[in-house]
This record gives C-alpha cells, structure tokens and sequence, in this order.
C-alpha cells in the first residue's frame, strides 16, 4: 500500500469501501428490525462526552479510563476544568441522555436501542480497533427478571438471524450490591495467600477492583483463580439473588437459548450487578466474545438519579462479521415491514404465559411488545398500546387461561375474537397481511 506524506491511515482505524460497508448496513437493517419488534426506539448520542461520564460509569481505576481513553484539545475554560473524550462505549452516553432529557421523572420503561463508532485507544485485536461499531440496546426503568430474559433472548434471537451457528451465551450471576461486597472481599482475603503468584495487572486490581482478576486471560492466573475462587462464588450469594438466577436460567432453557454458566465471567465495567453475559464464538480464539452485557441497576442512581433498574447489551460489529467470515457467509440486503402487537396479562399469575407468546411471536416474525413488568394493571398495559399506536392486542385472561386461547382485538376496528394458542401466529400473519 502505498503511502501519503504525514496523511497515513491511524493505526488501529480502517477505512470502509462499499462491499463491506454493505454487510455493516446489512447487519444494522437486521438488528433495526429485530429490536423494532421487541418494542426498541433509536437514539442516537454524540461521539464526544465529558470524560467525568466515564469515571463515574466505567471506574477511575479502570483500565478503559486509565489507558485507553482518546481526550480532546480544550476549546473553552469548561473543556479545562472537565475535559472531553471520545465516548469508549454507549451505556453511559444513553443513561446520562435518559436523566437530561426528564424521562426518568415520567415513570416510564425506556427501551432504546443505538449504532455507532466507539473509540479506544488499546492495541488493535482481531476484529476490535481503535475506533470499532457497536450496535446496543438498553432497558432503563425495572428490575423485573424478564427484562434480563427479554435481553438475553434478543441477543440471541439476533445471533440465529444472522446465521450464525457455533456460538453460544455465556452467563453468571455476580449478585446484588452487598453481594458484589462479599465476593470482593472473599477475593482478596483468598488471593493475599497466592498473590505472588499472580500477574502483576492481578496484584494491582486485588488492591483497586478485585472481582476484575476473575476476568485476567494470564493461563496461570485463570488455572489459579478457578481452582481456587470460581467454585466458591455462587455460595456467596443471597438467597434471592440465587433464585432469581435460577428462575432465569429456567426461562432461557424455555425458549431455547443455548447457554452455559461460567461463575468466573465478569464485566470489565464497575456498574454491573446480578446477570452478566457474553455471545461467545467458538472460531474467534481467545477473543471470542461478539457482544456482552447484563443489569447496571447502579448506574443512574451513581448519576444522580432515583434508582432505576437497568440492563442491556452491546455487540461489536466488526468482530460479528468475522465471526460470519469463519462460517462463510455473507450478509445480503433485506427489506422490513412493520406492523406492531400488545401482548397483554390481565393479572401478574398470567404473565408468564403472555411472556412466551410475545417471545413466540417475535420469533416468528411479527413485532410483538409486552411490558416488562408483571404488576402493571391491565387498563395501564392497554394505555401503553394505545399510546405506541398498536395495530393489535393480545390480551390473557383468567377465562382465556382456563380455555388455552387468547382475546385478539384488532384496535383499528374493534373487532375482537377468541384464538387458540395455537393459532395465534397464523391468525395475525393473515391480519398484518389484510
């Protein structure tokens, strides 16, 4: 390649021609259409943010904060005093725009999803540059467990509608605040034993962040940690904590997500608690994760907010096209239509029952929205139809319950009618298309 005087590529950054560019648009159509079902509205955050966003987010000692960040040339006294970066990642940049713009004083659940460039400056890896793209949702406004299952199933419904095959989701359960105290402290009063047998960035986060040496990639230091540390994990946690995890696990299994439970998976981002996990591809080597996420339920409250139950996922973009390069294949264009549906429970005992038939739904192609939260009345759900302007609703009740069928309402006309389990999907197929 020939070079321009003084005009060289940045190490680390690429630039993207047409036929690839195509695969990147491809991939954001796909995952547009996939969230729109679920009920997921676009945001878009600027590229520079406060570097103060970060160190309240991500954690003064972090390697992200301490190494990696790209800071900008102040332009005005306020640049002085807090300087301006490029945004590392995009959970932060959309809880500080949920708080700025007065959404969390509406009571409201927040679905956002978002695309875009994030920069770090580490040293390139397959699949990860400096400046790399991340496409991301965020549920911002429950603590309801199936706000993590919806999360979690999304990815994955994700990853099967790319077509991609050899992966997985990897997950665990780092429990609540206290809990979060408890491993770290376990951590460091077991480690103080064999901590000179550690790596040197070990030895330091023992001091500064000790869950992150559950995450070091040193073949000593994992053989050490899990041999020592991983087991004991999952006895630390609260009883609630652990059934919570249970239960989820349990709703996964349901909807056929291909799991497996890693007690050693840690997020490298101080706000996680309870559910972390990662979308693992087993032809990328020891950089295999395409996406990763879980709850932050501290985030907002670390922002000044109330406290918000939070959780989502980030996939990264070039590492998913490598991933579909391992399994050679290629992204084409695709075109979507939208039509949307409620999936309403009239009471908190039928949820789990609507729960699947949303998720169904989605998995069959029509764009199904249900409330993530079992206690919102019935007259609430239909209000929250009405206002996102819902072509359809589904609504369980105890009769319907009782005679495994659901009231389908076409809220254009008001016509209602009872269908079989069974035959929902058909029945709103033939509707959308009329």
């Amino acid at each position: 390649m020939s070079k321009i005087e003084n005009l060289e590529l940045i190490k680390g950054m690429k630039d993207i021609y047409s036929e690839e560019l195509c695969e990147y648009n491809t991939l954001e159509a796909m995952a547009r259409n996939l969230f729109s079902r679920y009920g997921y509205g676009e945001i878009k955050t600027p590229l520079v943010e406060r570097e103060s966003l970060f160190a309240r987010s991500i954690g003064e000692v972090s390697d992200i904060l301490q190494k990696q960040m790209y800071k900008l040339e102040a332009r005005d006294e306020d640049d002085k005093k807090n300087p301006l970066v490029l945004r590392p990642e995009g959970t932060a940049p959309v809880v500080r725009a949920y708080l700025q713009s007065g959404l969390a004083n509406q009571d409201n659940l927040c679905k956002f999803f978002y695309t875009g460039a994030m920069f770090r400056g580490e040293k390139p890896q397959a699949g990860r540059s400096r400046q790399f793209h991340q496409i991301g949702i965020e549920v911002i406004g429950t603590d309801s467990k199936y706000a993590d299952i919806e999360v979690i199933n999304l990815l994955w419904n994700l990853a099967l509608s790319l077509g991609l095959t050899n992966c997985f989701v990897k997950i665990n359960n780092i429990g609540c605040k206290n809990d979060r105290l408890k491993i770290e402290e376990f951590i460091k009063e077991k480690a103080s034993v064999f901590a000179s047998g550690l790596c040197q960035d070990c030895q330091r986060r023992l001091k500064t962040s000790p869950l992150r040496v559950l995450d070091c990639k040193n073949e000593n230091c994992i053989s050490i940690i899990k041999q020592k540390i991983g087991q004991k994990i999952p006895e630390l946690l609260c009883d609630e904590c652990s059934q919570r995890f249970k239960e989820i696990k349990g709703n996964l299994e349901v909807l056929g997500v291909n799991y497996k439970e890693d007690n050693l998976l840690v997020r490298g981002l101080d706000y996680y608690t309870h559910t972390i996990f990662e979308l693992v591809h087993t032809g990328l080597g020891s950089q295999n994760a395409i996406a990763a996420g879980g709850r932050y339920d501290e985030l907002v409250e670390k922002f000044g907010g109330h406290h918000k139950g939070c959780c989502g996922f980030a996939l990264g973009v070039e590492r998913t096209l490598l991933a579909l390069e391992k399994e050679n294949k290629k992204l084409t264009a695709v075109d979507f239509k939208k039509k949307e549906v409620f999936v309403l429970a009239s009471a908190s005992v039928f949820y789990d029952k609507a729960f699947n038939i949303a998720m169904n739904l989605r998995k069959n192609e029509i764009n199904a929205q249900i409330i993530l939260d079992e206690k919102k009345s019935l007259k609430a759900q239909m209000r929250q139809a009405d206002k996102k302007k819902a072509a359809f609703v589904v609504i369980l009740g105890e009769e319907e319950s009782k005679n495994e069928e659901v009231l389908l309402k076409d809220m254009a006309s008001g016509k209602e009618q009872r269908v079989a389990y069974n035959a929902i999907t058909k029945e709103l197929k033939k509707l959308i298309k009329e």
